[in-house]
């Protein structure tokens, strides 16, 4: 992206590359029913450079993970368990602007998991490892799930565990350097805990002679350590710092698939998002730019010999709360909440036997977000930010094409 302003040419441009390369190999023992070990080894480098306007961003990852799994039963194959032994190194270099740091990282663990099968009634997994990583130190990790069948087209699932995550700031978050405002660290990155609980229930009913599917899901996740980003409490900086409050996520989810007629299969789904987190001054708010709900629904229709396919997929958001910018000045304000809307697309195809010919449209209903770049006629003033995208910036898209099959 490039723009010529009064002070001259801003540009924006990132460069992504990455090589991987995998191992995997295994062997089942013969005389030994239902025992094996697994064996996998992959690395990795990734090449990430980005530049926005005066902020030019650099990193490089080296990474390396192995993993040894022995799998058997312990007297027969309603017990089991998976035991071995991982090992992680990441080695990244990065650099913003007139700034350089190193991060090496290794974690070599240990893990144990026990699963308990009742063939159409309960499965049970209940696992722990231990992991030493070489800037945290020693890591717990329990977790337990449990699959119970109430009937015969009813299952419940639950599941608890605690999770670790060592945070990269500046490539998870890349629309921080869109900004006028300079990045500004309070504290060194520490690593992120959350406890998550989970909860879902799936029914199949049988509705005038077709299977309806029904699915009901709740999860909560509680941090206990984790690296927040405020770009509310100043106007010529974002802060970077760990928890020191509240942070935590409600989601709830329901979801209905019916084949309504032979040819026509029906998909709605609606998810409820209670997002909150500490600022600084400890008070609770709303995570900017995360909606209170979405919801979805697909109808796919095909013909005979799917000679004919028609995909209409309708997308609901709800509203989210914006960065308070109140201390800028009232041009550059924003409200206090995004509008919910509704995205449309639909595409209808005839397949041929050695090809096909669709036809489409995105965005249908050629809603956008007004105004998504802040100050963008002076990009170089104190109030640009490009970052703040709630909703599509790209209007209507009619396509159409042909596909050959050689």
């Amino acid at each position: 992206y490039v723009s010529l302003s009064p002070e001259g040419l801003w540009k924006s441009a990132i460069n992504n590359r990455r090589g991987e390369a995998f191992v995997k190999t295994g062997y089942i023992f013969k005389n030994k029913p239902g025992t094996s070990v697994g064996f996998i080894n992959s690395f990795s480098v990734h090449q990430l450079d980005m530049v926005f306007g005066h902020n030019d961003y650099s990193g490089l990852q080296r990474s390396f993970y192995s993993n040894l799994i022995y799998h058997a039963p312990f007297k027969d194959s309603k017990h089991t368990y998976d035991a071995g032994f991982n090992f992680m190194y990441d080695d990244v270099d990065e650099a913003l602007n007139d700034s350089n740091w190193t991060t090496k990282e290794m974690v070599p663990g240990v893990f144990f998991q026990y699963t308990y099968t009742f063939p159409e009634k309960i499965t049970l997994m209940a696992g722990i490892r231990e992991d030493y990583n070489s800037r945290f130190g020693w890591l717990t990790t329990p977790r337990v799930h449990v699959k119970y069948h109430l009937g015969e087209k009813t299952s419940l699932r639950a599941s608890a565990g605690l999770g670790y995550r060592s945070p990269y700031v500046i490539p998870e978050n890349i629309s921080l350097l869109t900004s006028a405002r300079k990045l500004v660290f309070l504290n060194e990155p520490e690593l992120e805990q959350a406890l998550n609980l989970g909860l879902s229930l799936v029914q199949y009913a049988n509705v005038f002679g077709k299977e309806m599917m029904i699915s009901a899901e709740y999860y909560y996740t509680s941090f206990k350590q984790q690296m927040l980003i405020d770009m509310e409490s100043d106007t010529s900086e974002v802060y970077v710092f760990s928890l020191h409050g509240k942070s935590y996520s409600h989601n709830a989810q329901v979801e209905v698939s019916y084949p309504v007629f032979k040819h026509l299969e029906l998909r709605a789904a609606m998810r409820y998002n209670d997002v909150r987190q500490s600022l600084r001054d400890g008070e609770l708010l709303w995570k900017p730019l995360v909606s209170n709900y979405k919801g979805l629904v697909t109808m796919a229709f095909s013909s005979n010999m799917k000679r004919w396919q028609a995909d209409l997929t309708a997308q609901f958001v709800g509203k989210s709360r914006l960065p308070d910018r109140s201390l800028f000045p009232l041009p550059y304000q924003l409200g206090e909440f995004s509008p919910a809307h509704t995205i449309i697309h639909l595409q209808v195809a005839r397949n041929f036997k050695n090809g096909s010919i669709y036809v489409g449209a995105e965005n249908l209903t050629d809603f956008t977000q007004q105004h998504p770049i802040i100050s963008a006629e002076n990009p170089y003033s104190p109030y640009f930010d490009s970052g703040v995208i709630w909703g599509p910036v790209m209007g209507r898209k009619i396509y159409a094409g042909i596909k050959i099959r050689i």
